[in-house]
């Protein structure tokens, strides 16, 4: 890290299904890590795949919902 201060954000989604969006904001960075990116690289990718996992999180019980973890699988199949 070279000690730029960077913003990541989006538009704020109104839903109270967030459940696990640090977690998968955590592990997507991780996997960005993992596949060589650089630190602010990763962050943007973690960042990006929760934004689409809360936009495509749904209601599970009855508090809050979970982000959809699997959203890109919809794309996969559309791909196939």
């Amino acid at each position: 890290a070279d000690g730029t201060e960077r913003a990541y954000s989006s538009p704020r989604r109104d839903t109270p299904h967030s459940h696990g969006g640090g977690d998968s904001l955590a592990s997507a960075t991780t996997a960005g890590l993992a596949r060589g990116l650089a630190l602010p690289d990763a962050v943007a990718l973690g960042k990006a795949y929760v934004t689409r996992a809360v936009e495509h999180a749904y209601p599970l019980g009855a508090g809050h919902g979970p982000v959809s973890a699997l959203w890109s699988v919809a794309d996969w199949e559309r791909e196939a």
